[in-house]
Formats: C-alpha cells, sequence, structure tokens
C-alpha cells in the first residue's frame, strides 16, 4: 500500500495561498521531469502540475513552509491547553506542574516532516492539531503512572502526537463533524492507521515502536478494532496504551471523561484492564475537576431514539430465507456481519441496565436522574455510531455483487429502512463539534 499525496498536495497549496511554502529542492516526477524548481513558492498555481504527476520524493520531503511547528511551538501550545478551563485542562493542572509540556515534547523526535504535517493540521485542520496535543500529554501521564521507562515516555509521546498525521490524505477527516458519511469516507477511516505507519516507517527515527504503536492506535483488546482486528497481546504495549488514551481522550472530548466509562462498561474487554484502571483512579481522585453531569437530550427525544433502535435491532431478519437457494459468499458474510451487531447492541444496552423490549420501563427510570440520563446518551451515541458503520459495510458488500440479495427482499428493505433511520437519528444528536469550541 502506497500513499495517496493528491489531497495532502492540495492542502500544502491551500496553505501556500496564506503562508510563504517554498520549495527546498527541485521537484522531478518519476519520469524525469523537472516540475519545479528550488525556491518555488507552493500555491494553487502549481497545483495542477503536481497533481497530474507521480512525485520521486513525498512532497513533505521537498517543502519548507515559513514558521513551522517546532518544539517550542508544541510546548507553548500544550500548555496554552493546560491553561484553559475544559475537564482536560483542570485535571492536568492537578497531575502535573506547569513545566510538564516541556518534558513530554523534549521526548518527542520532530523530523521536517513531521513538522509540515503538524504545521498543515494546526493551520487547516486545528481540531486535529488539537486532539493530536491532548492525546500526546495524556498518553504521557498514563505512561508516567504505569512506571514506563524513558524509551518507552518517548514512544508514547511522539505516537501520541503523530498518530493522526494520515488523516491529512483522508477526505473524511475534513468533513464537518456533522456532515454524513458516505461508504468510501468509511473505508478512507478505516486505513488513515496505515497511512500514518507508511509516513512514519520511511525514517529510521520513528520504527520499529513508534510506527507500529501508530498502526495499533485503532486496534482493540477484543479483536473488534482495525485496520487488522488483533488481539490481546498480538497489540504492543505501547498500542494498548495509545487506543486506549486515543479513544478516552475523543471521547471525553465530546461528552466527558466522567461518561467515557459508560462506553468501557459497554465494551468491557476492548481495553487492557491496568491502562482502564489508571485512569479510573485518576478520575476517582480528582471528581471535584470533572463536567458534572448535564443531559443534553430531552427524555421525549431520548424515549424516541430507543423505541427506534429497539425497532430496528427486534426487526433484522437474522436467518437467510430457503427463497435464497444458493447463497453467495457475499450475503453469508454480510449475514454474520449483521448478527454479530445485532448480538453486540443488544448487550450493550443490557450492560447499562437497559430494556429494549421495555421502552417506557426503561425512560421512566430516567426520572431525576441525571447521571442515568446521560449514560443513556452516551449509549444512543454508541449504538448509532455502530448502526452507521454496519450499514456502509453492507452497502460495501452488497455494490460489489448487485444479486447478492435476490430473493431476499427483507434484508434489503431492512437496510433501506435502517439507513434512513440512522440518518434521523443523526439530526437529534446536539452537533458533536460544539464541545471543541471552548477548547
Amino acid at each position: 500500500m502506497s500513499v495517496d499525496e493528491s489531497l495532502y498536495i492540495k492542502n500544502i497549496a491551500e496553505l501556500g495561498e496564506t503562508e510563504e511554502v517554498t520549495v527546498s529542492d527541485d521537484v522531478h516526477a518519476e519520469n524525469g521531469m523537472k516540475l519545479l524548481a528550488k525556491g518555488t513558492r507552493i500555491n494553487r498555481s502549481v497545483l495542477n502540475r503536481l497533481l497530474r504527476h507521480k512525485l520521486v520524493k513525498p512532497i513533505d520531503q521537498t517543502t519548507m513552509i515559513n514558521d513551522a511547528i517546532n518544539r517550542e511551538t508544541l510546548v507553548t501550545a500544550a500548555g496554552a491547553l493546560m491553561d484553559n478551563n475544559t475537564e482536560m485542562g483542570r485535571l492536568l493542572r492537578q497531575l502535573r506542574d506547569s513545566n510538564f509540556p516541556q518534558r513530554v515534547f523534549n521526548r518527542v523526535r520532530l523530523l521536517p516532516v513531521v513538522c509540515n504535517k503538524l504545521t498543515v493540521a494546526q493551520r487547516l485542520y486545528e481540531p486535529l492539531f488539537l486532539h493530536s496535543l491532548r492525546v500526546a500529554l495524556a498518553a504521557s501521564v498514563v505512561g508516567e503512572q504505569l512506571g514506563c521507562s524513558e524509551a518507552e515516555l518517548e514512544t508514547l509521546a511522539t505516537a501520541g502526537l503523530v498518530h493522526d498525521i494520515g488523516a491529512l490524505h483522508i477526505e473524511a477527516s475534513q468533513l464537518h463533524q456533522s456532515e454524513q458519511l458516505r461508504s468510501e469516507h468509511w473505508r478512507q477511516i478505516y486505513t488513515h492507521p496505515w497511512i500514518s505507519h507508511l509516513i512514519l516507517e520511511e525514517f529510521q527515527e520513528y520504527t520499529p515502536h513508534i510506527s507500529r504503536a501508530v498502526l495499533e492506535h485503532h486496534e482493540r483488546m477484543d479483536g473488534s478494532g482495525y485496520p487488522h482486528g488483533l488481539k490481546g497481546s498480538q497489540i504492543s504495549r505501547a498500542g494498548r496504551i495509545l487506543s486506549f488514551v486515543d479513544f478516552s481522550v475523543a471521547t471525553s472530548q465530546k461528552l466527558g471523561l466522567r461518561h467515557m466509562f459508560t462506553i468501557v462498561k459497554i465494551h468491557p474487554r476492548a481495553f487492557e484492564r491496568e491502562v482502564v484502571q489508571v485512569l479510573a483512579g485518576i478520575v476517582r481522585n480528582f471528581d471535584e475537576v470533572l463536567q458534572p453531569s448535564v443531559p443534553r437530550i430531552e427524555i421525549g427525544v431520548l424515549r424516541n431514539l430507543m423505541a427506534t433502535v429497539s425497532e430496528t435491532l427486534s426487526s433484522a431478519p437474522m436467518e437467510i430465507p430457503l427463497t435464497v437457494a444458493n447463497p453467495s459468499p457475499q450475503l453469508k458474510t454480510m449475514m454474520g456481519l449483521l448478527q454479530r451487531t445485532v448480538q453486540a447492541l443488544t448487550l450493550m444496552v443490557h450492560r447499562i441496565g437497559f430494556e429494549l423490549k421495555n421502552v417506557e420501563f426503561s425512560i421512566g427510570r430516567l426520572e431525576g436522574d441525571p447521571v442515568l440520563q446521560t449514560e443513556l446518551e452516551v449509549l444512543l451515541h454508541e449504538i448509532h455510531f455502530r448502526l452507521r458503520g454496519l450499514i456502509l459495510e453492507l452497502h460495501r458488500y452488497r455494490y460489489a455483487d448487485e444479486n447478492c440479495l435476490k430473493g431476499f427482499d427483507l434484508l434489503q428493505s431492512w437496510i433501506i429502512g435502517t439507513e434512513a433511520k440512522v440518518n434521523r437519528m443523526r439530526e437529534l444528536f446536539p452537533d458533536p463539534s460544539e464541545s471543541d469550541k471552548a477548547a
């Protein structure tokens, strides 16, 4: 698998419209043609020339961005995160002194290629940049609490900072969070750890430990992650730590750290127990700095969402009918995916203590209990995410074999109906980007 640079080159050219981005060495195409001379400014005017050819070297290896990210700017930006009045800022101030960002980013291995990527993220996709800073800081805290060696802490800090640089190469990462993902976007999301890994493995400074942890940051202990579906000890220690930290930071930005553990309760075998316990201990000791449980969705809306989930799961066709004489491999794969997802989502609901078959009883339990109400919000967010992914995957198999659903009208109608329901559910959730505005 090679890295497609076309979208990233567009990002570089876009940045060049407002900042000085120049070629640090002659840029050649693979056919030997000289495309740009050293010192040429990169902006929209040269974009088509670059996109028409495959470059000999990745664009970052021949690009110089004026006032690019360096260690000092990372420390300053991380210090600002610690100083602000967000949940994570307050927690970090309780745990570490003001020199902590300096210690963390002194450990980070910074090459010009990475500095360029981080600069593009900071200038064009600030939420992505801030997320990377938070993960580097949080991974360092967890690593220190676990007693990791200095070499391991260096791996965690660096991997935390660079784990999402591959997202700059995919369209899906650059959509507004409220926009609807299409099936091709879903596939891109699955590949972004690979892209980050491929970028890093070109440099010995990032191999093997850092690039491996980056590749594994969406793997899960129970095998439910991606891109390889690794399990348990197949994932490196740094990968297991980074996996949970990345999840925790992303979830806490949307829902708060207090409710991140609701999702851990939903998926009890997804993360390494030792790592979860470290963060759980921190949260227990500093409960006063966490956001209180404030429901964001009215009970009437929760009732509608819960009823939609109940009807969707109970109506899912779980067996291939006899009318399908010779089920194709595609259909068998689709049914296996559907069965596993429906069973997993049903179990998730039961783990939190709700009943799909008795929505009114479950909703009645929420009266006067904001903590339980917010737990249900978290659960429904997670179910919506999983259903959306399921539908996109089913569409992918269906498009690969247009005849695979022949004679199975019930599954065809369930897919179409569930897609419509998932889209309606999405409109009922608060805008997830709102939580980043104060951060």
